[in-house]
Parts: structure tokens; C-alpha cells; sequence
């Protein structure tokens, strides 16, 4: 069998595990609390098969998706084990870490008065990103709620904070209902503080592309000072493109650039458009934007600098 084909085997073992993962949580560990109460078995006898058989099923796939992974090893696939990569690539995405936020570390020896004394610097140093800062600001109140109803949870043994629409305040919190609402917290606390970590454009990759190009940053600072604004923080100077996209900010060289992109997306029924400028380095950002003419104003500008 072909290494591609049990690439795909795996990723579906790793999918289907989950399932039935969240089927032991929910039915069997239920079962097992209640045998240990001594509760008639007719009473969870529906929970108790439909857990034992998921937790049969998720030895089996754990089983498999060790073979898979061992032979994926030995046939050196990046996919060894796509569970463990998939969770990594979710961590660093969020956190914006490795490939996905902040470039490699550059020494560039420049000071926190250097930073404030140059305009380039410090317009993207002190930029806000809105759209994270929103939905940290929408996520405060769901997330302390979700914890509320842990520690009442645990505390009380009370189900009050897991089903909110119940008016008994006596009712008891089962094993499945106290699981269910802690990993609905520990979800909402990574959602949470991702959005935390992307409140502040950073300029680390700024720094990064500075160092890169070798062009001393008093000059940059003029090209910046002079350079169009064609809106949602893109600047277009003489040579480069200065802009931040997300929680990071870059600076692109003009004859550097392999391609600029505008998708046109549709999220819950409100239209909105993706901006992307990738370099020839690989090196990418992206924009979102109501505005459907992000590409046609950045190409604009872009040849008007050329040709002036």
C-alpha cells in the first residue's frame, strides 16, 4: 500500500478516535459511576454498551494508529503520527509560535528608545488588533461563566452551572456532566487566551525583515514617512510595503513580491475579503477586509511608485 494511502488511514483512525473517546466520556464513565452506587444495571444498561463499545473501538484504533504510525516512521513520512502533529500545529497557530507567529529571533541591538524614536517602529509597536480585541472582550463573560459552573461543579456537586436552564438547585452534578463542562472550560480558556496573545501587534517579524534587507533603519523610517496609505494599515514607499496583518506586522519588498491575493468569503452571511501578499521567500500575511478593491488599490499603488 502506497505511503500517501495509509497517510489518509491514519489522519481517519486519528479522527475517528476522537469519536469514540468522547463516547467513553459520555456513556461509559456515566455506566461506571453508576455500577459503583450499586444502581440496578436495567437503569444504565443502554450506557454501558454503548460505552464498553466505544472504549473497545478506541483500543483497536489507538492499536492500529501505533502499526500505522510505526511503518509511516520507517518510510520517513512528515505524518509519523498526524494526531500528535495536528495538536502541535493547533498549539502554535493559536499562540501564534514557530512557523505560524513571530520569526526567528534576530540580534539587531536595538533599544526600547531606539524603537520609540522611529516612526516605522513605533506606528506598528503601538497597534492594536481590533478583531482579537473584540473577541477577547466576547469571549470574558462566556469563559468565566464555563468556569463558574466547574467550581460549582466540583465544590457544590451541583449541576447548576452545567445546565443553566434547570430551577432545581438540589440536582446533583454526574461524572458526565462535571467532564462535559470541564472540557467546554479548558476549550474556552485556550480560545481565550489565544485571542489574548493577538490583542498587541507585535513587530518581531518587522525587526526580522529589517535585519534581512541590510538597509539602514534611519532610511526605512524616511521611505515610511513618505509613503501612501491606501487604508487598513498598508503603507506602500518607494521600494517596500510596510503593513501588519493579524497580531504581526511586515515589511515586503516590492520587486520581492510572487503574488498578491483577494478572496472573496462569506461568514455568517456577511460578505468580507481575504487579503494575502506572499513573497518569493515563502514569507506570507494575511488581511481581512470589508473593502472588495484591497487588491486593486495595494497593485495601484504599487505601479504609481514604480513609475514616479
Amino acid at each position: 500500500m502506497s505511503t500517501e494511502k495509509l497517510e489518509d488511514i491514519a489522519i481517519d483512525c486519528f479522527v475517528i478516535g476522537w469519536v469514540e473517546f468522547c463516547g467513553v466520556l459520555f456513556a461509559f464513565l456515566p455506566a461506571v459511576e453508576a455500577w459503583s452506587k450499586k444502581t440496578p444495571f436495567k437503569e444504565y444498561k443502554l450506557d454501558a454498551w454503548i460505552g464498553g463499545t466505544c472504549l473497545v473501538l478506541l483500543a483497536i484504533t489507538v492499536v492500529i494508529q501505533l502499526i500505522l504510525g510505526h511503518i509511516l516512521k520507517k518510510r520517513g513520512s512528515v505524518y509519523k503520527y498526524p494526531g500528535v502533529a495536528l495538536l502541535k500545529d493547533v498549539f502554535c497557530f493559536a499562540l501564534q509560535k514557530g512557523e505560524w507567529g513571530a520569526a526567528d529571533i534576530v540580534e539587531d541591538h536595538l533599544t526600547r528608545e531606539d524603537i520609540q524614536n522611529s516612526p516605522l517602529l513605533h506606528h506598528f509597536s503601538r497597534k492594536i488588533n481590533l478583531r482579537a480585541t473584540v473577541v477577547a472582550v466576547v469571549m470574558t463573560p462566556v469563559f468565566l461563566l464555563s468556569l463558574l459552573g466547574v467550581i460549582v461543579a466540583y465544590a457544590r456537586n451541583s449541576s447548576a452551572g452545567i445546565n443553566l436552564f434547570s430551577r432545581s438547585t438540589a440536582e446533583t452534578a454526574g461524572i458526565g456532566g462535571k467532564l462535559f463542562i470541564t472540557i467546554i472550560c479548558i476549550g474556552l480558556c485556550f480560545l481565550y487566551v489565544a485571542a489574548l496573545v493577538r490583542i498587541k501587534v507585535k513587530i518581531g517579524n518587522l525587526r526580522a525583515d529589517i535585519v534581512k534587507s541590510g538597509i539602514p533603519l534611519q532610511d526605512l523610517d524616511q521611505e515610511f514617512l513618505s509613503s501612501q496609505c491606501i487604508g487598513h494599515d498598508i503603507w506602500v514607499g518607494e521600494k517596500h510595503i510596510f503593513m501588519s496583518g493579524g497580531s504581526q506586522a511586515y515589511m515586503f519588498l516590492v520587486d520581492d513580491i510572487f503574488e498578491i491575493e483577494q478572496g472573496d468569503i462569506r461568514g455568517n452571511h456577511i460578505p468580507y475579503c481575504m487579503l494575502t501578499v506572499t513573497s518569493i521567500t515563502g514569507e506570507q500575511t494575511n488581511l481581512i477586509s470589508f473593502d472588495s478593491h484591497m487588491k486593486e488599490k495595494l497593485e495601484t499603488a504599487i505601479n504609481r511608485k514604480k513609475n514616479s
